[in-house]
C-alpha cells in the first residue's frame, strides 16, 4: 500500500510538473531537463562512481542541442543529494570520460553503438533525445515522440549493464523495452 501511495504521488508530480509547463508555455527542453534531475533521484549509482564525498554529480551531454543551455540554468543551484551539479559539453565520443549521466543529442543517431561501447560498463546513465532502437541498442532512457503514450522508454537491462539500480517507480512510468527486442 505504501508503495502505491508513493507511485502516485511521484505520478501527481509529474502530472503538475507536465501541467505547470503548459500553462507557462515551458519548451520541450524545459521539460527534458526537468526530467533528467528527476531521473537522477530515482537512480543508485554504485558508491564508486563517486571517488570522494564532496565529488560532483556529472551531466555530459553530447552533440549540440538546445537543452545545453536550459539544463544549464535549471541546474544552477541544484544538487543531487548534498552534491553539486556540473554540466560539460563534448562533441566526440572519446570525450565522454565517465559522467553520471550523459545526455545523447538527436545528431548523433548514428553512433549509437560507439557510443554505449565506449561508456563499457561504466556507472552511465545514457539518455537518449528521441533517437530511433536507442534502448534496444544498450542505451538506459530514451525520450520518445510527443504522440507517445510515455514520455519515455527505459531498457532496465542496460540500467544492470552499467551497475544502476532504477527505482520500481520510474519504471512504472515508462515504456520498458530489451536490447533483444525485434524491430519491425
Amino acid at each position: 500500500m505504501n508503495r502505491h501511495k508513493l507511485t502516485y504521488g511521484l505520478l501527481v508530480f509529474l502530472g503538475l510538473l507536465m501541467y505547470k509547463a503548459q500553462a507557462q508555455q515551458y519548451t520541450e527542453y524545459d521539460l527534458k531537463a526537468a526530467y533528467i534531475y528527476n531521473f537522477s533521484k530515482f537512480i543508485k549509482w554504485p558508491d564508486h562512481s563517486f571517488p570522494q564525498d564532496t565529488s560532483s554529480f556529472q551531466i555530459t551531454i553530447l552533440g549540440d542541442s538546445p537543452i545545453t543551455e536550459v539544463l544549464h540554468k535549471a541546474m544552477k543551484g541544484r544538487k543531487v543529494g548534498s552534491r553539486d551539479i556540473h554540466i560539460r559539453v563534448v562533441h566526440k565520443v572519446e570525450q565522454i570520460g565517465s559522467p553520471h549521466i550523459l545526455f545523447v543529442s538527436k545528431n548523433m543517431q548514428k553512433i549509437i553503438p560507439n557510443i554505449v561501447k565506449q561508456c563499457g560498463n561504466k556507472p552511465i546513465l545514457i539518455v537518449g533525445d528521441v533517437l530511433d532502437g536507442f534502448c534496444q541498442s544498450g542505451g538506459v532512457i530514451n525520450f520518445t515522440p510527443k504522440s507517445s503514450k510515455f514520455r519515455f522508454e527505459i531498457n532496465n537491462e542496460a540500467a544492470q549493464h552499467f551497475n544502476l539500480k532504477i527505482s520500481s517507480k520510474l519504471l512504472a512510468l515508462s515504456r520498458i523495452v530489451t536490447s533483444d527486442e525485434i524491430k519491425f
